[in-house]
C-alpha cells in the first residue's frame, strides 16, 4: 500500500465520477470514459509501478480464473519454468494454492448479487 497526495487532474475526475450517481442518463456514456482516466490518471501518476503490480497480479488470477485446470499453462504463460514454484509463490502470496483459488474466483462470479431472489 502506498499513500500520497492525489494530484488535481485525479481528484477532478474522481469527482465527475461520484457526481455521475445523480445523473443516472449520463452514467453510460460518461462512466467508462471518467473510469478510464482515472486509470490512466493512476498508471501515470507517482505510483505507477504499484499500481501496474496490482495489474498484473489482477490479470494473473484472472488468467486462472478464466482457463480453468490449466494452473501449468498459466504459470507458463506468467514467465515460470516451473508450474510447482509458481504454486508454491501464489499459495505464499494468496493463502491458497492457485487452482483452489481460481476455483473460489469462478464460484464468486456465479454467484447471484446479494438481495436477488431466485
Amino acid at each position: 500500500m502506498a499513500v500520497c497526495d492525489a494530484p488535481d487532474e485525479l481528484v477532478d475526475a474522481a469527482t465527475r465520477l461520484a457526481r455521475l450517481l445523480d445523473r443516472p442518463r449520463d452514467r453510460p456514456v460518461l462512466a467508462p470514459l471518467i473510469k478510464k482516466e482515472i486509470l490512466w490518471r493512476l498508471i501515470t501518476g507517482d505510483q505507477d509501478a504499484l499500481v501496474r503490480h496490482l495489474q498484473a497480479v489482477t490479470a494473473i488470477r484472472l488468467l486462472l480464473a478464466t482457463r480453468t485446470g490449466d494452473v501449468t499453462g498459466v504459470s507458463a504463460r506468467v514467465g515460470y519454468e516451473s508450474p510447482s514454484q509458481f504454486s508454491r509463490e501464489y499459495r505464499r502470496q494468496f493463502g491458497a494454492p492457485p487452482s483452489q483459488d481460481a476455483a473460489s474466483l469462478r464460484d464468486a462470479t456465479h454467484a447471484p448479487p446479494v438481495g436477488v431472489l431466485s
